[in-house]
């Protein structure tokens, strides 16, 4: 016989299981991967995959690297030039033995040792020989060639070191006014050989990997718990 009042009977026993499907009509929901185990709902990406074209990122995934911009190196090896020239034209004058080459003499780059050469012609010579090779890099520098940045950067060193020695020379012994090309000259130099070592500029090259920056504000993904780990307890423990 039973009791006329009985107590709260107990309810079903729960158990850990996949989370139920949507109701029809409702879509699936943004940013929640299926159960582990389960095929992702109707109209959504598998888990992981990005979203649709023209469709943001689900909340705490992280979106696809951009490509580098080509026209980073462009830049860089367009910069370059202007040292290039004054130099080359600086090195003709020089080698022809023009007059305008008493107003480009401090522009011209030479190796900063030795300072100075046993033959008039063996000076003119050598003078080419690093702004040619600057030239021949820039335009690899601009085709995107890896690690031709660094030879640029090397001669970018030489220059500073050469034009600092002859604007030493030039405060010691000579009028300032003449030590205003060499400056403009190592300016150009410097800041072309700095623009050079960004990092943009590398990962520009051809071949360059795109690396994802870490997002730990992302958290971990929502949908359940991982595979392996013990579920929520039912009602009777």
């Amino acid at each position: 016989m039973s009791h006329p009042h009985p107590g709260p009977q107990p309810g079903p026993q729960q158990f850990p299981g996949p989370p139920p499907p949507p109701p029809p009509g409702q879509g699936p929901y943004q940013g929640r991967p299926p159960h582990p185990g389960q095929a992702p709902f109707p109209g959504q990406p598998p888990h992981g995959g990005p979203p649709f074209p023209g469709q943001p990122p689900f909340p705490g995934q992280l979106r696809p690297p951009r490509p580098p911009g080509k026209a980073v190196p462009v830049v860089a090896g367009l910069l370059y030039l202007p040292g290039v020239l004054l130099s080359l034209v600086g090195s003709i004058g020089l080698a022809s033995r023009s007059g305008f080459a008493l107003d480009l003499w401090g522009a011209i780059l030479m190796p900063p040792f030795p300072r100075s050469y046993g033959s008039f012609d063996v000076a003119a010579t050598v003078s080419f020989v690093l702004p040619v090779l600057a030239l021949v890099l820039a335009v690899l520098l601009m085709a995107r060639v890896p690690g031709v940045r660094w030879g640029l950067v090397a001669i970018s060193v030489l220059a500073a070191v050469h034009f600092g020695l002859l604007l030493t020379d030039v405060v010691s012994a000579l009028p300032p006014a003449v030590g205003i090309m060499p400056a403009i000259a190592l300016v150009l130099w410097l800041a072309a050989g700095l623009v050079a070592t960004v990092p943009p500029v590398g990962r520009a090259m051809r071949g360059a990997r795109p690396t994802t920056p870490p997002n730990p504000a992302a958290g971990p993904p929502m949908g359940g718990p991982p595979p392996g780990a013990p579920g929520p307890q039912g009602q009777w423990g």
